[in-house]
């Protein structure tokens, strides 16, 4: 059971072993009591399995020694009927690392190997990565304690991840855009957002809304070398709307690899000194974004006095900017 808890990917191979229907017993010491990184993402990947439909918790609950004054959690995990990923031909989360680490450089294009990577995306990024951040921008969100009517534009969204916790908190007004066709498809077969938008985002008018469409715009993992950079955030404002907010979680450390995310702290300050955009939280950096890097964390909104200029093409009727 050692080899289990400290190799969070070993839980998915566990399982595969099982017949349908099969069941895995354990019992263990609560993830809060124990202060190591593996006991700390245990219930998340396990909760990504259950979301997964690769299996189901049948019972959990925690016990008490009296006589050793000892505390524990009961488990009893049931297999569901379906595929397996065979995790043994898998890549590595070493190997894995390095295959994205080689996609995001500036100036390049990673669309087709998101594209290729589209099936098996979830199970590489969350059992293997043990990616984290959409968990931690969805907390973020929903301690907004925001209306469950907001209109939400979730930004990079690939196969869903985070637009499925947020529906699953009762945010349903949720459109995907992604430039992957494969992720939006994989996203799509869920039934997760309102509206799927095909689109790079950069300068402004590469998001085809109108002003003013959002309340909310999420992103995780979406900011990196050759996706999105800091260069769209006028383009971010546009359209959200007055006193609306831009969550951002991302890999930290790319100010220090990439030339074009190397000022991003200094661009976000001279926008605030600018009176166009406010910093409500951030950067926070927190453990266990993806793949043991840390992640960096931004809470941003837009001033409720900022509209754009008048006059400006981005308020004109005949932008050909469809309504969604």
């Amino acid at each position: 059971m050692i080899f289990f808890l400290t190799i969070l990917t070993s839980s998915s191979k566990v399982l595969r072993v099982l017949k349908p229907d099969g069941h895995l017993i354990w019992g263990m010491k609560t993830c809060q009591a124990d202060k190591s990184t593996e006991f700390g993402l245990f219930e998340t990947n396990l909760q990504s399995l259950v979301k997964s439909g690769k299996c189901c918790i049948v019972k959990q609950e925690k016990f008490h020694d009296a006589y050793t004054h000892t505390s524990g959690e009961f488990y009893m995990i049931k297999r569901l009927a379906g595929r397996f990923p065979d995790y043994l031909d898998r890549p590595t989360a070493p190997e894995l690392s390095k295959q994205i680490e080689a996609s995001l450089v500036d100036g390049g294009d990673v669309t087709p190997f998101y594209d290729s990577w589209s099936d098996n995306y979830e199970d590489d990024l969350v059992i293997v990565g043990n990616y984290n951040g959409y968990i931690k921008c969805a907390e973020a969100f929903v301690k907004l304690g925001l209306n469950h009517k907001v209109q939400i534009l979730d930004l990079a969204a690939g196969t869903g991840l985070l637009g499925r916790e947020l529906t699953s908190q009762g945010y349903v007004t949720i459109d995907g855009l992604d430039k992957s066709l494969g992720m939006l498809g994989q996203a799509r077969k869920q039934g997760i957002y309102k509206n799927y938008i095909h689109a790079s985002v950069d300068g402004l008018g590469t998001i085809p809304v109108n002003n003013d469409s959002y309340d909310v715009i999420v992103c995780s993992n979406g900011f990196a070398p050759g996706q999105i950079y800091p260069s769209a955030f006028p383009e971010l404002l546009r359209v959200v709307r007055p006193g609306g907010y831009i969550l951002i979680a991302m890999k930290d450390g790319y100010h220090a690899s990439s030339t074009r995310f190397a000022m991003m702290d200094m661009d976000i300050q001279d926008m605030v000194r600018q009176k166009t955009i406010e910093v409500t939280m951030g950067p926070v950096i927190f453990k266990h974004f993806m793949l043991n890097n840390d992640g960096r964390f931004y809470m941003l909104r837009k001033p409720l006095g900022h509209h754009w200029a008048v006059g400006s093409p981005h308020n004109s009727p005949k932008t050909g900017r469809r309504k969604l």
